[in-house]
């Protein structure tokens, strides 16, 4: 399957199908991308009022192209490539995470992000406390799921 590009039309055909605003991209509070195969966020500049992103089962190794969206609450990025979370404090709304199934050796990307409450980070690379202990920095984290990562050290369930 070839990868599906993230071209301002395809985007716009993508809202009018969902019962957006194709014309008015500011608009758009919700965005479904999940399943198109995109390697590359981009062209989402417009889509400031974005609250939500559904980005599923594509193959994006990085947030780059999402890090302007300050109204973003919610992203869905689980089953894509991500390394990692760098510039994830930037998205200083954002409230629900889920990164499940990548491959994220560390989640230093969210050290001290102020609103993050709901992080699903299942399936990832985690090996050792140092992965997770930048979430000692996100105060109100209260639900997290870092089940089947594979954590040998006794002091990461402590």
């Amino acid at each position: 399957m070839a990868a599906w590009e993230m071209t301002r039309a395809a985007l716009r055909k993508i809202c009018l199908n969902n019962n957006g605003y194709a014309h008015a991209p500011e608009l758009n509070d919700v965005l479904h991308l999940h399943c198109k195969g995109i390697a590359e966020v981009t062209n989402l500049e417009e889509y400031t009022g974005l609250k939500a992103i559904y980005l599923e089962s594509n193959s994006v190794e990085e947030l780059d192209g999402l890090l302007h969206l300050q109204q973003l609450k919610c992203l869905y990025m689980s089953k894509n490539c991500l390394f990692g979370l760098d510039g994830a404090t930037s998205l200083a709304a954002l409230t629900a995470l889920d990164v499940s199934d990548n491959r994220i050796e560390s989640l230093e990307g969210l050290r001290g992000h102020a609103s993050i409450t709901t992080l699903i980070a299942y399936g990832n690379k985690i090996k050792s406390v140092d992965g997770i202990d930048a979430l000692r920095e996100c105060p109100r984290l209260a639900t997290l799921d870092l089940s089947t990562n594979k954590m040998a050290e006794r002091s990461c369930v402590d």
